[in-house]
């Protein structure tokens, strides 16, 4: 059986990229202290409430929020818990980001 396939116009493309469903549900921002951002890099998921230097934003419990070093490079994203002594439960790693 034959696969389909879509093609898009340039007009359908224009803005396609804004549309992924992780990027656009973000919530927060959250740097840690730089003495933790080496778990992350080595891809722990865990970041606790006395590893975070900074949250910019405001987020639900389990919004997703993404994790930014002390330059401002992406860490990972991950699910965000304001009132949990877990804070942050990372599910992609900036390994994982586009170049």
């Amino acid at each position: 059986m034959p696969q389909a396939s879509v093609c898009l116009s340039d007009e359908e493309q224009v803005g396609f990229e804004d549309q992924n469903p992780i990027t656009t549900a973000l919530q927060a921002q959250v740097s840690p202290n730089p003495l933790k951002e080496r778990s992350l890099l080595n891809f722990h998921p865990w970041l606790f409430s006395g590893a975070i230097a900074k949250i910019i934003g405001t987020a639900e419990e389990g919004a997703i929020a993404q994790v930014f070093d002390a330059q401002q490079q992406p860490l990972a994203i991950g699910h965000f818990y304001p009132k949990a002594a877990l804070r942050c439960v990372c599910f992609i790693s900036a390994a994982m980001f586009p170049a």
